[in-house]
């Protein structure tokens, strides 16, 4: 903290609002306040599965979805901590697209049960919340010190998932969405899962901007030719 922000280009210092924001964000005691926020959340979500496990009171898909929380909250809170430090960050204006696609899964689950649902299929959506807590997993472990929530640039990574398509995250954080809409159809999520995917595919754009400042991920664009979905886009 502390680090003095500079007008990009120039080298100046810059006094601006966005920059003092990216400054924040450039700086590695942000990470301890993500690593405090997953530690809270990890609480809640394991707090959420044991209490009606205790009381008898359980039910699967609630299990199965604060199973997904806890999970990618133990592992979110350990990359925070081991992360790499910013090459490019940017800024204000490109943090709130993303924050709508970060909040989305929980904003369908807790706004779409105030809406009775049409249909609802369980047997189909907990094999979906599975396959994508399983790919999301595995693609923010081989992401390891490249991981972030807003769009930055830190490393590269092209192993694993990310061999196949640039963003297999974001797949399957899709899959997971596509699971919620299905267990909970109403009119209210299914507006709130094309609000998601349509603030996912203005996230991948603005990261995409971002990464392209690096040679690297410029060469890896060309040889991994899909962003979301192999054969699609």
């Amino acid at each position: 903290m502390g680090a003095e922000s500079h007008d990009r280009g120039t080298g100046k210092p810059s006094n601006t609002f966005s920059d003092k924001v990216s400054t924040v964000f450039l700086s590695k005691e942000i990470d301890y306040v993500y690593v405090g926020v997953s530690v809270c959340l990890i609480v809640v979500y394991f707090l959420r599965i044991v209490m009606p496990l205790v009381r008898g009171t359980a039910d699967l898909y609630a299990s199965v979805f604060n199973a997904y929380g806890l999970v990618i909250y133990i592992v979110t809170g350990v990359l925070f901590f081991v992360r790499g430090p910013l090459k490019k960050f940017g800024g204000l204006k490109d943090m709130v697209v993303p924050l709508i696609s970060f909040v989305a899964p929980g904003m369908m689950t807790l706004l779409g049960a105030y809406v009775k649902a049409a249909y609802s299929y369980p047997f189909i959506a907990i094999p979906l919340f599975i396959a994508g807590l399983a790919l999301t997993v595995t693609s923010f472990g081989y992401l390891g010190h490249g991981f972030g929530v807003f769009p930055a640039l830190r490393n590269v990574t092209t192993r694993g998932p990310y061999r196949v398509i640039r963003h297999p995250a974001y797949l399957g954080e899709t899959i997971y969405l596509i699971g919620i809409l299905i267990h909970h159809i109403n009119w209210l999520t299914a507006i709130l899962f094309l609000v998601a995917m349509a603030a996912t595919v203005v996230r991948i754009t603005i990261e995409e901007r971002i990464m392209s400042t690096s040679p690297e991920y410029r060469q890896y664009r060309k040889r991994t030719r899909y962003r979301l979905v192999p054969g699609v886009w």
